[in-house]
């Protein structure tokens, strides 16, 4: 019974992949300028010196709680509370405040074809729930977990159309350097992004933990879950992309049937690492390890830890 402790978290996972592909279809259609189309500011902020996993924490509270406000029924007498007391915090995460249901929007626009927000041609028939969206504005994912997932797949889908350009043959230097900038920045973000996520689900996991055991020492996952997380968004985009290969009217045979069999290959693949990761939240729940936040520490772009900048730096 132990490891049922954590099926909210196991719950709030599956939405954040089902919210990816959702996501990477439409935004297909309508590409988000910014992060906040997706995640709301407050879980975009860094608490800064100590304490500072504490006060993620809260903050992911917040807006849990604020999610559960909107998205839950009324209360009935015999549901149990939200929120309990925990060390350090004024109340802790439990499932019922992470379970609304996020909503991924698309523009106007067509929804086969080529799009005139991207010029990107789509993949076949978009999923109805995509298609219902798609005269909705884009609007913040209100789960936390799902948010920080959401925000951190738009790094991914703004990467991939990135690295597209840079690999062209047809543009001048200048243009190539403007996307070797871009994909500097934006995998800054993404990292970022993963480190929040781990962050995320600490703070969701930690009230519901087993103490660890006396004299023992913590045994950690040799991958967290952010950055698997990272992981489904990134084979998520690799099976749209696989999909669209396999519908060209302008490549043989051999070709479609190469990429049928890739696809097949992502999407098992994908499933595996899905099962994977629940598996890891498993033995959270039952005290066989410990979640924790992996830092990047990403040295090339900070002008204080890159010596190629901090030497060289005009005065």
């Amino acid at each position: 019974m132990s490891e049922h402790r954590l099926n909210f978290v196991k719950e709030a996972l599956a939405r954040c992949k089902a919210a990816q592909d959702q996501a990477t279809a439409a935004w297909h259609l309508d590409e988000p300028q910014t992060t906040a189309a997706v995640c709301p500011p407050q879980l975009e902020q860094d608490p800064a010196g100590a304490g500072a996993g504490v006060a993620f924490a809260a903050v992911v509270m917040a807006v849990a709680s604020d999610a559960s406000k909107v998205s839950a029924d009324v209360p009935k007498p015999s549901e149990p509370a939200r929120t309990a007391a925990a060390p350090g915090l004024s109340g802790t995460p439990q499932g019922p405040a992470f379970s609304a249901v996020p909503t991924v929007s698309g523009a106007a626009g067509g929804v086969s074809g080529t799009t005139a927000a991207t010029g990107r041609p789509s993949a076949g028939p978009v999923p109805p729930n995509v298609a219902a969206s798609a005269s909705a504005e884009h609007a913040p994912a209100t789960d936390p977990l799902t948010a920080l997932a959401l925000a951190q797949h738009l790094m991914n889908f703004k990467l991939w159309h990135t690295e597209d350009q840079a690999r062209r043959k047809d543009v001048d230097d200048a243009v190539i350097a403007a996307c070797k900038r871009s994909i500097d920045a934006l995998n800054q973000r993404r990292n970022d992004f993963m480190e929040k996520v781990d962050a995320c689900i600490v703070a969701m996991c930690l009230p519901h933990l087993p103490a660890p055991a006396e004299g023992r020492r913590p045994r950690y996952n040799t991958e967290s879950v952010g950055a698997a997380v990272d992981r489904l968004s990134i084979i998520s985009l690799k099976a749209y992309h696989m999909r669209e290969e396999t519908e060209r009217t302008d490549a043989d045979a051999a070709h479609i049937e190469a990429c049928r069999k890739k696809l097949t290959t992502l999407l098992d693949q994908r499933d595996e690492l899905f099962t994977a990761i629940l598996e890891l939240i498993d033995d959270y729940a039952a005290g066989r390890k410990r979640p924790r936040v992996y830092y990047q520490f990403k040295m090339y772009n900070d002008p204080r830890l890159n010596p190629a900048l901090y030497k060289n730096r005009q005065s």
